[in-house]
């Protein structure tokens, strides 16, 4: 992670139920911050290999629903 030598701040505006979203995350333990949550969607836009692992990520979470994958049972039939 980058340190407060090599890091520079920006103003953003955001709608307040982006915010409140964000803020939620912080709460649940999922971003440590704000600045942690931006600094990861930055990262994630601009490198196409992090998006890719957080879907991963995400998808495998999905997968362990068993609601989710009666779905995909209908959808995918024998998968």
């Amino acid at each position: 992670m980058s340190n407060a030598t090599d890091t520079k701040q920006v103003n953003i505006r955001l709608e307040d139920e982006d915010r409140k979203a964000i803020d939620q995350l912080v709460v649940d333990g999922e971003y440590e911050n704000l600045s942690a949550f931006v600094r990861t969607a930055v990262k994630e836009k601009l490198n196409p290999k992090l998006r890719r692992a957080r879907m991963r990520r995400e998808l495998i979470e999905l997968l362990k629903d068993p609601e989710i994958r009666r779905e995909l049972e209908i959808v995918f039939p024998g998968v």
